[in-house]
């Protein structure tokens, strides 16, 4: 158990510094830059590289634990070589203060369901053509999932695979706090780390609606909020890491009206031409688009499965996932974001509920008084302790960057819209709250080092006992997540059938005593429904028909 802690430990440590060290590695090649000002711009510049990497060392080799070990060091020695060493303890001190929040037995719901075993498919060396015939929820399942695909391991085998979403969350701390020290916009930079400390210190609830929420928070602190994009490597960065976002979740779409404001309202077309053509960001963002589509198609048959027009032919190739089950699962959404099947007083019809707007009053009563109104009153309590607790000393500064705040509301329309849930959208939330709170109230430029520093202390404290304290209960727990298996999360057993196509064993799932229907942590190909499936390999491809 020690050893297994200590282990988990130190390749959470490695891991962040291997993406860091693939970020410098893109930004010599992309933008011929060797340095940054804070380390952590780099780890989020590696998920440029990381994404279609993954996505090519699905399609050209599989998955193997000794490659997965030597892209791991890889990483971690062009850190080693390019870092310095104030960088290199500083990046220790930021995993060993907030490793404990990586530890859990119970993740949230949809680990179980699909997350944890679309890892697994997409991990045992096959290259599946109609993925999602599997399960349905596959093809809405995130890109991201072929990085955690990376982090299947000798003798851990998929215990690793929650590293590469907590580092997200590792890494916007480590950056938040290199700001401050680096004096920079000091009062929201560190209204964002006493946030993220105090309210987003639970791992279980994270999946990646917030990792992707992250990283929109750190696309405004470092290329929106009161920056001018003044080169066309700054520019082609934004891009980039956005395009990145919505990758790991299509809904993080809404945040765009801040990428609009930025070039349409402050730049001439010809300079967006301009910034579209140049090399650093056409070939690198065709490279992610093409990641991107070469997911949706093996899983579906479309080279965008938003768009029907986009997709092969079912009559010739029979392993094209049906696209009423997309439009299906759209609808679902859109019903379930809305609280459609939680109506509590009046039981209207589906066409009714989501006409002119007949849903909004549901969802204030069932979901914003509930989860957002609480968060926003959260937001408000912090601004008013840095404001008058922290921040006090002169000059004061009143900001007037009124296009950020019309890009937050359009951004908060677009989401209330289309899903309104606050794991879909917390990030325009805090950002509208703060840009309304900075229109009245003048900020001071500097703060009270010793108040400062007694709130992170008491934040940090706060967020280690939380999480110790998560750790015991879990420990006493008397279902299938008691933490018996610590550090690893918790594997409940499911029950399976197994059955053959073409001589190709496989699993079909079926309920179990004590826990609900799931393919979760099963050790062949899984089908979790009950339709007549048709598999078909050769060599490591295989071909995955409903019939």
């Amino acid at each position: 158990m020690i050893l297994d802690t200590i282990s988990f430990l130190l390749i959470t440590y490695i891991s962040l510094c291997s993406f860091i060290g693939f970020g410098i590695l893109t930004s010599s090649i992309l933008f011929k830059e060797n340095i940054t000002k804070n380390i952590f711009n780099n780890f989020f510049l590696g998920l440029v590289f990381i994404f279609p990497l993954s996505m090519l060392y699905y399609i050209v080799i599989g998955n193997h634990e000794l490659i997965n070990i030597c892209i791991l060091l890889i990483g971690f020695l062009i850190f080693l070589k390019k870092s310095n060493f104030n960088d290199i303890k500083f990046i220790l001190f930021v995993t060993v203060l907030f490793f404990i929040g990586l530890l859990i037995s119970k993740s949230h719901e949809d680990f179980s369901v699909y997350h944890f075993q679309h890892i697994v498919e997409l991990s045992d060396g096959n290259l599946k053509f109609g993925l999602s015939n599997l399960d349905t929820r596959y093809f809405y399942s995130s890109i991201f999932s072929h990085v955690q695909t990376l982090f299947r391991f000798y003798y851990f085998e998929y215990n690793l695979i929650n590293i590469p979403s907590y580092i997200i969350f590792l890494s916007l701390i480590g950056y938040l706090f290199k700001e401050i020290e680096r004096n920079n916009n000091n009062f929201i930079n560190t209204f964002f780390l006493i946030l993220i400390i105090f309210k987003f210190k639970r791992f279980s609830e994270f999946g990646y609606d917030y990792i992707g929420q992250f990283i929109l928070i750190y696309l405004f602190l470092e290329f929106i909020y009161k920056k001018k994009l003044k080169s066309l490597i700054l520019e082609a960065k934004l891009i980039l890491i956005f395009t990145i976002s919505v990758m790991i979740k299509v809904t993080n779409i809404y945040f765009l009206p801040f990428l609009i404001v930025k070039f349409f309202f402050k730049k001439k077309f010809l300079d967006i031409l301009k910034i579209l053509k140049t090399k650093m960001l056409f070939i690198p963002l065709l490279i992610l688009i093409f990641t991107f589509t070469m997911n949706s198609f093996l899983k579906t048959g479309c080279l965008n499965y938003l768009f029907k027009d986009t997709c092969i032919s079912s009559d010739k190739y029979s392993w094209v996932f049906e696209y009423n089950q997309i439009e299906f699962s759209k609808k679902l959404s859109k019903n379930w974001s809305r609280g459609f099947y939680h109506q509590t007083k009046n039981k209207y019809e589906e066409e009714v509920y989501n006409k002119n707007f007949k849903w909004l009053n549901n969802w204030i009563n069932g979901h914003f008084l509930i989860k957002i109104f609480p968060f926003i009153l959260l937001l408000i309590f912090i601004l008013l302790i840095l404001r008058f607790f922290i921040f006090k000393k002169k000059p004061l500064i009143k900001s007037k960057d009124k296009l950020c705040l019309l890009a937050s509301s359009i951004s908060i329309l677009i989401w209330l819209i289309n899903f309104p849930q606050y794991r879909f959208g917390f990030t325009s939330i805090i950002i509208f709250i703060f840009l309304i709170f900075e229109l009245f109230v003048n900020i001071p430029e500097k703060f009270e080092k010793k108040r400062l520093m007694s709130v992170l202390l008491i934040g940090i404290v706060f967020f280690n006992l939380s999480n110790l304290s998560r750790i015991s209960s879990e420990v006493k727990r008397e279902d299938v997540y008691n933490y018996s298996n610590f550090p690893w999360f918790a594997k409940p057993v499911a029950y399976f059938k197994k059955e053959v196509s073409h001589n190709y064993k496989y699993l079909r799932s079926k309920k179990g005593e004590n826990f609900w229907r799931t393919c979760f942590n099963a050790h062949l190909i899984c089908v979790n429904h009950d339709d007549p499936v048709d598999i078909k390999k050769n060599n490591r491809l295989l071909y995955i028909s409903k019939n």
